[in-house]
């Protein structure tokens, strides 16, 4: 009986065992009325792309941030993102420029709160991302923007009353980190103009 049903199933599909059957009229895709006929599908060019990237380049350090607060150990995918998109920006200084500041701002807004403990991991991974676009060439505006807030970085340093040295907190290294960068800046000479 199973030999009969396997034969027939083969009988089926043709010759070779595995041709598809051929598609019926109403399979076949058709034009939904007669002038689309001759048209060509619509064609996506280099502009078009260019001005999608434009969008997505308006908010994409609010979006960096936002997928951060969810998936903490992503910094280094984000930190590479950021890197991309501002390398082929129209405007790289200002597109630096505004997300030194948004990074910096969102950072500085965790340190307002009372109890810092249960944004220890958000703090870790936002200092983790400053740290990491510091690396990157061009970003003095973010240097000046934390020289401003270097109490409030400090202030992450301070222990918690509850814990004890050995205890640290997870952002502790990436704020020393940040630290030594502005020491870093700091310690080259000034230009002369």
């Amino acid at each position: 009986n199973l030999l009969n049903r396997a034969s027939d199933d083969a009988a089926e599909a043709g010759p070779s065992g595995s041709a598809p059957p051929d598609p019926s009229p109403s399979t076949v895709p058709r034009p939904e009325n007669e002038s689309d006929a001759g048209k060509m599908p619509d064609v996506v060019t280099i502009d078009d792309l260019n001005d999608e990237r434009d969008i997505l380049r308006k908010d994409l350090i609010d979006r960096c941030l936002d997928v951060l607060n969810v998936h903490n150990d992503v910094t280094f995918e984000l930190a590479e993102l950021i890197s991309a998109a501002v390398s082929k920006a129209a405007d790289p200084a200002g597109l630096r420029k505004e997300i030194g500041e948004t990074i910096v701002q969102s950072l500085s807004s965790l340190q307002m709160e009372d109890d810092i403990r249960p944004n220890s991991r958000k703090i870790a991974s936002y200092a983790h991302l400053v740290a990491l676009v510091l690396q990157e060439k061009g970003y003095d505006s973010m240097l000046d923007e934390l020289k401003e807030n270097l109490p409030m970085l400090l202030a992450f340093l301070k222990p918690l009353p509850d814990r004890t040295v050995e205890e640290s907190s997870p952002w502790v290294g990436y704020i020393l980190l940040i630290i030594e960068r502005l020491l870093e800046q700091d310690e080259q000479p000034n230009k002369i103009v």
